[in-house]
């Protein structure tokens, strides 16, 4: 199983408001060593079927980071939407909108 580095990518309210009185946001990148992405299952696809396991990935990344408002990771210059996170203890599963191994 190879480990790759990763960026998770946290919304941060800025506590100012746009023209149509909606909060703004900034972007702050986390950097993570060790994160792996990993193959479904045939277990995986019988419960959440054949198109979320087409188009998502699972990756697993350490526990030592926050995740409070954590939406996004960036892959080799590339940005996931995360639409799925599940702590299992020594390790935080995300579920990866678009990446492929």
């Amino acid at each position: 199983m190879k480990y790759f580095r990763a960026n998770l990518i946290k919304k941060i309210d800025t506590g100012l408001k746009d023209e149509l009185g909606n909060p703004t946001f900034e972007e702050t990148l986390i950097p993570i060593t060790d994160c792996r992405a990993t193959e479904w299952t045939t277990d995986d696809v019988n419960i959440y079927g054949r198109d979320i396991t087409s188009s998502n990935r699972k990756i697993f990344i350490k526990p030592n980071v926050s995740l409070e408002n954590v939406y996004k990771i960036k892959i080799d210059n590339e940005t996931y939407n995360i639409t799925s996170i599940k702590k299992l203890g020594r390790w935080i599963l995300l579920i990866v909108k678009g990446f492929r191994i």
